[in-house]
């Protein structure tokens, strides 16, 4: 079974299981009207409906004429290959990387994995223990937790996602050290594009945001894939099983 094959087979691309077209069309309603969590924590300034329906059919191939949420597993294959490579060269060059997650119960493997492949090519993992408490709208107070050296949210009890806008846009700041390349999802994503640091970013239909980003050249890379699935659905995104160890060699950064 092809590479392509396998992941529309595990449900990280192809038909999305969760979004319908009236799912996606209401969120472009709200990136044009400036929500900020919608825009994934990003300053667009003004954005036009044409403008993010364009991001949605260049970096996730998904129109309108479509019933339920789609991603093109070839733009997917692609951008997987290219975002490996990516991070492959930061690490020979000896680059400042650093990882964070806002969908841990699916991603935090992959990020993982990939801050492993980068360590062990030759970059510097950028990393803490703990940042905060930072006062979260409807959220209360969380804290950022690095585990296995990627930056995820928790309350003190729990690992926690979702919408985590004031607490993603501390994530560059808690690090101490600024990296130069960042690999994260959601408002972490937009966080680092915000900073001007270029940012692989593995993105679902509900982050147009960061498709909007790019097609307005700013640093990010979009890896379009549904962020909600199974970790072991991601197991042959990048390469290679996405459960690993902190990485080797990893210089960490703390506060």
């Amino acid at each position: 079974m092809s590479w392509r094959d396998q992941l529309v087979e595990r449900r990280v691309t192809g038909t999305h299981p969760r979004l319908g077209r009236a799912e996606i069309v209401q969120l472009v309603r709200r990136i044009v009207a400036g929500d900020p969590a919608a825009r994934c924590g990003l300053e667009l300034g003004d954005v036009s409906a044409e403008e993010v329906t364009q991001a949605a059919v260049e970096c996730w191939g998904w129109t309108a004429e479509r019933a339920r949420g789609w991603i093109d597993p070839t733009r997917t294959v692609a951008a997987a290959a290219a975002a490996r490579s990516r991070i492959l060269e930061a690490g020979t060059a000896g680059a400042r990387v650093a990882a964070a997650t806002a969908h841990p119960a699916s991603l935090l493997g992959v990020h993982q994995h990939l801050l492993e492949l980068a360590g062990a090519a030759g970059a510097k993992v950028v990393t803490c223990d703990r940042y905060g408490p930072v006062h979260v709208a409807r959220r209360g107070r969380l804290s950022l937790w690095w585990v296995g050296s990627v930056a995820t949210a928790t309350d003190g009890e729990s690992i926690v996602g979702g919408e985590l806008r004031e607490l993603a846009a501390e994530w560059i700041f808690a690090l101490g050290a600024r990296p130069e390349l960042a690999i994260a999802d959601g408002e972490f994503a937009g966080a680092a594009a915000h900073e001007g640091i270029e940012v692989i970013a593995l993105a679902d239909l509900d982050a147009l945001a960061l498709g909007v980003a790019a097609q307005r050249g700013l640093p990010v890379h979009v890896v379009p894939v549904v962020t909600s699935g199974p970790p072991d659905a991601y197991e042959v995104l990048f390469g290679g099983k996405p459960h690993g160890p902190d990485p080797q060699g990893a210089e960490r950064a703390s506060q």
